[in-house]
């Protein structure tokens, strides 16, 4: 993986939490996570996207403050796979909406 030098990129596979509907991961069990790193943290968007494959999935934007003073727009794609979790995530520091081209990449085979 490759990203722009202002951006903080990840991605993640793992269990589905046991219950959580797809809309659900981003705003909650991603937005908790945040709260290790920063404060303020509130989910501004959550909208259901069909990746380029056809997989269904969701897109996550999610405002929040990096030690308390450097503002942080987080965008998410999460899907389900095969009985996973995957989600691809960017922080960018400048120009954020940048960066959803890229966690939009996401695309399984």
């Amino acid at each position: 993986m490759k990203s722009l030098s202002d951006y903080d990129f990840t991605a993640f596979v793992g269990d589905i939490p046991e219950g959580m509907a797809l809309e659900n991961f981003g705003p909650i069990t991603y937005a908790q996570a945040l709260e290790k790193f920063g404060t303020a943290i509130r989910v501004t968007s959550n909208k259901e996207v069909t990746l380029q494959c056809g997989t269904r999935a969701y897109r996550t934007d999610i405002k929040w403050m990096a030690n308390d003073f450097w503002p942080i727009t987080t965008f998410v794609v999460s899907a389900y796979k095969d009985g996973m979790v995957v989600c691809v995530s960017a922080h960018p520091w400048h120009s954020p909406y940048s960066a959803v081209p890229i966690v939009q990449s996401l695309k399984f085979q």
